[in-house]
Parts: structure tokens; sequence; C-alpha cells
């Protein structure tokens, strides 16, 4: 509203009496506006020239010996892999272990999953599916996999889970009285 009234475009019901324009003289100073305005040339790229780059910001000696300067980055990069680039500091496919660290049982999982295989043995679907003593409520795969980290004797101690931050007391039930009680006590 205001640009509009500061340029002059306003009908004269609209603007203070001496400020008015009609619409023809509205039009006139709008065309003005028009044939002033140049719009803004900028420069044009070439859009075929490529980047090129030089050895210079590569710091690994091998690819820095193997670059080309007349080659793009990235055609540089995919010219050669890692197994090029690294084969005798590599390690032999054999010397690499095949799986991590197995996971461990925690020793409240372990009391729980002792009691389900002293009931149903090795049955899994069946653990699952008796809520009492799964209070955790796994399904058939977890009861399956805790059952075999039983048997590989895969159970952290109640030490080891404290060290490791897991150890929280979440067996420890309150009183009512406990819960009751706010930070200072009463």
């Amino acid at each position: 509203f205001w640009l509009k009234y500061l340029l002059g475009f306003l009908p004269p019901r609209f603007s203070p009496g001496r400020f008015a324009l009609s619409d023809t003289e509205a039009m006139v100073r709008c065309k003005k506006l028009q044939k002033k305005h140049k719009p803004v040339k900028g420069k044009k790229k070439d859009k075929g020239a490529l980047k090129r780059s030089s050895v210079q910001h590569v710091r690994d000696p091998r690819l820095r010996e193997l670059w080309d300067e007349k080659l793009t980055t990235k055609q540089n990069l995919t010219k050669y892999t890692l197994k090029e680039l690294y084969a005798d500091t590599l390690p032999d496919p054999e010397d690499i272990p095949d799986k991590g660290k197995e996971r461990k049982l925690c020793w409240r999982d372990a009391d729980v999953v002792k009691d389900l295989v002293a009931k149903f043995g090795e049955d899994a679907a069946k653990m699952a599916r008796d809520h009492k003593i799964n209070i955790y409520q796994w399904s058939e795969r977890e009861c399956r996999l805790r059952v075999e980290r039983l048997k590989k004797g895969l159970i952290n101690t109640e030490h080891q889970e404290n060290i490791a931050g897991r150890g929280l007391d979440q067996e420890k039930v309150l009183s009512r009285k406990q819960k009751q009680r706010n930070e200072f006590g009463h």
C-alpha cells in the first residue's frame, strides 16, 4: 500500500488531495519506469570447459604420482581402484576375520532364559508365547538367539554391565513411601 502510495499508483480516492494521480497518469509513470529499467546481464559461463585440478591439492603420494592434470578430479579418481593403489598395504583376505565380537547375554536376561529352557527345552515358539516367564516379551527369533548365547556361555556379569554403563537399578522396586518422596526428602 505504501509503495503504491509513494509512487503515486493509487487511484484518487485513496490518495491525499494534491498527490493524487489519475489512472492515465499512473499508467504513464509506470511505462516510464519500465523503459528506464534495464535487466542485469551476467557473464555467460562456458559449459563445455572442464575444471582441471592440480597435483598440489592431492595429499596422497601414490595418487599424486599417477595424477593426470589433463583430466578432471572425478576422472582421475575413477581411473584407479583402491586395490590398484594400495595392493601391497591391504591385508590378505584370509587374514580378515569373518565376524566381530559376539554379543553377550545380560545377567538379568540369563536368569529368564534359564527358566525358559528349563520349562520348554529348545522350543523357541513356546518360549515366545509364555508371557509369565518371558517378561520381556521376546520374539521367537530373540528367544532362539538368547538360548544359543546361554549355551555358549556368553553371559555378562553384573559388574561387567555396570562398567559398560548398562547396569542400572532396574530390579530395585521402590516402596510406596519412596515413590512419593520429592527431591528434598519430604
